[in-house]
């Protein structure tokens, strides 16, 4: 591995530390000390923690130069579109997992977990921030 590559990935999972550590905070700010059913914020702190990787991403791991209007809306709605894939894979893939096959909860969960952040790096690099000349 190229030391390019190897630094891209510390930060995607620097920045995937924390943009964890930001989805878990506001979750709990919210629901724990606000008083907001868990629901709502669940879907909240999902939100602002997609904006915190979206930037972080874009920034320091792929370093997407472009901030025009038409370049960064396109590459926020492809990371958005891309991250609900993979949380819809990820429910899917516990519901048969778990229900289906009876694997146990946290093997299904780690086992998804580790699909989806792979995904979620090669649709990143592939896809949405993929090397251009902006």
């Amino acid at each position: 591995m190229n030391k390019n590559r190897f630094t891209e990935l510390f930060w995607y999972g620097f920045f995937g530390a924390i943009s964890t550590a930001v989805n878990i905070l506001i979750f709990y700010l919210l629901s724990q000390k606000i008083g907001i059913h868990y629901i709502a914020a669940n879907a909240v702190a999902w939100i602002f923690s997609i904006i915190f990787a979206f930037a972080t991403n874009k920034i320091f791991v792929f370093k997407s130069k472009s901030w025009k209007f038409r370049v960064w809306t396109k590459e926020f709605f492809q990371f958005a579109l891309a991250r609900i894939a993979t949380l819809l894979f990820d429910m899917g893939f516990m519901f048969v997992a778990v229900s289906v096959f009876s694997m146990n909860e946290t093997a299904a969960k780690i086992t998804a977990n580790i699909i989806v952040i792979i995904a979620n790096y090669a649709l990143s690099r592939l896809w949405i921030f993929k090397a251009k000349s902006n």
